[in-house]
């Protein structure tokens, strides 16, 4: 049993075994000390190897540049690097992520498979950025007001995430040395690119600064959420009627699946999105009650905010390749099925 237990602990806290499962090494060591599994089981070495752990965890980092001090250390060096073997750099403390001389998050990709890839890469039409708080660790706590950024290539119909970047803050400042970083590191065709986001105009606004010669597309499914978000606080209070009303929850559909239609005339299509607005419209004004409770929601919000301020050509997704409008349509599943 010593002997067992003395294994599973040296391979348990070993700098590439940090996250192997306790489960896997277990089975692996008995095979070599089988006597020792009688009077050790798998929950007592669990046990013990995440009490291991622990202890050679590095302390929290208190701010960014701790964090970067930490994940820079040789005897860190497992968490700044791939799983794979060997082993890849993912942390990359060489790239600044900078704004007016301040460091505001850190960058991790691995750059080696950029470099494998580099033909693949270059044949790349379409690219998305996301941003997400639910994986924003709490340590440091300037990471609290930022989020975790990915920017992500489509390649033979699959989502690769490339460049991630934990940030301290969401201004259109930081979203554009993050974009001129992954400029720098990612050989992309540029100019035949298609930028996917969702609809934040300091975002938007980087993009478009940072990338002149590629095209921004905002995202379906951020759109419907974005709607249905609108339409489900208090202060709007037309979600109910939707739930309620049949011939709501048509418009509702309707205005959700406007981004179908083409921005402007298409060889396809001469129905613009413009078009299928009025229409709606149109449908809407059969139901004089209906339309008195919806009037804000389709002339304030949709026409005002969605068609005006942020362009139909900004949220059309007429003449998307296949992958692309399955990829919203599932998220979109969703997002329709709660209305």
């Amino acid at each position: 049993m010593v002997h067992l237990r003395r294994a599973i602990g040296i391979t348990g806290t070993k700098p590439g075994n940090m996250s192997t499962s306790v489960r896997e090494i277990y089975n692996r060591e008995i095979v070599e000390n089988p006597e020792g599994a009688t009077n050790y089981t798998y929950l007592q070495s669990q046990m013990c190897v995440k009490k291991m752990r622990r202890r050679r965890h590095p302390n929290n980092p208190s701010t960014v540049e701790e964090l970067i001090d930490t994940l820079s250390q040789h005897q860190n060096s497992a968490y700044g690097t791939t799983m794979q073997n060997p082993s890849s750099n993912f942390f990359q403390q060489q790239l600044p992520f900078m704004v007016e001389g301040e460091r505001v998050g850190v960058i991790f990709s691995n750059l080696d498979a950029i470099q494998k890839y580099r033909e693949e890469l270059l044949t790349v039409t379409f690219a998305g950025i996301d941003g997400t708080f639910k994986t924003v660790p709490k340590s440091p706590p300037q990471l609290t007001k930022g989020c975790l950024l990915t920017f992500q290539v489509v390649l033979k119909n699959v989502s690769f995430p490339m460049v991630y970047a934990l940030t301290s803050r969401m201004t259109q400042a930081t979203y554009e040395s993050f974009l001129r970083i992954v400029r720098e590191v990612l050989p992309l065709n540029y100019a035949q690119l298609t930028i996917i986001s969702d609809y934040e105009r300091g975002l938007i606004n980087a993009v478009e600064s940072t990338f002149p010669e590629s095209r921004f597309q905002g995202c379906w499914f951020h759109y419907c959420q974005a709607i249905v978000r609108y339409c489900r606080r208090s202060l709007n209070s037309i979600y109910h009627l939707f739930q309620s009303n049949p011939e709501a929850a048509t418009i509702l559909r309707m205005i959700l699946a406007l981004p179908h239609l083409p921005a402007q005339v298409h060889p396809n299509c001469t129905f613009t999105i413009h078009d299928g607005f009025w229409v709606i419209v149109e449908f809407a004004n059969q139901y004089p009650n209906i339309y008195h409770q919806m009037e804000v929601f389709l002339n304030g919000y949709i026409q005002e905010f969605w068609l005006t301020q942020i362009g139909a050509a900004s949220i059309s997704v007429y003449g998307y390749e296949n992958y692309i409008k399955k990829h919203f349509f599932t998220r979109c599943l969703i997002v329709i099925y709660l209305t």
